[in-house]
């Protein structure tokens, strides 16, 4: 929190003020603070995933594959991004250790995994930015 008192605290840049409506609840004014703030919270966090590649389209595609419903969910990203089929986005799965962005990123283009790994480093992992580049070089 910013304190105008406090020599070492800058001035925000940027000011987010949010208000609510009267509660629906009189003496209830946690509710709808609550929702205002998880709102713009949720508004944050989805414009740093899109801005740091995490998200293709409107898919979430860095994904922490711990379990089986992960995977079975990562599969079905990855068939709905590049139309692929099961069995050649397990062998892809199997290849890149179950990396989904390298995985579409080979699907579409079907470059090889290092020229694929490559770009993608070079992009930061922005699919988006790596198909782009892929496109301007050949």
């Amino acid at each position: 929190m910013w304190r105008p008192t406090c020599p070492r605290s800058p001035p925000p840049s940027t000011r987010w003020l949010r208000s609510s409506l009267p509660e629906a609840i009189t003496g209830s004014t946690r509710m709808k603070a609550g929702t205002v703030q998880k709102l713009v919270l949720n508004m944050l966090s989805t414009g740093v995933m899109v801005k740091s590649g995490k998200v293709y389209s409107n898919l979430m595609v860095n994904l922490r594959l711990s379990n089986e419903k992960l995977v079975e969910r990562a599969k079905g990203i990855v068939a709905q991004i590049t139309g692929a089929g099961d069995g050649e986005i397990e062998d892809l799965f199997a290849q890149t250790g179950r990396n989904v962005p390298l995985t579409i990123f080979m699907l579409l283009t079907g470059c090889p995994q290092a020229e694929a790994q490559t770009l993608l480093d070079r992009e930061h992992g922005h699919i988006k930015n790596a198909l782009a580049a892929w496109k301007a070089q050949a």
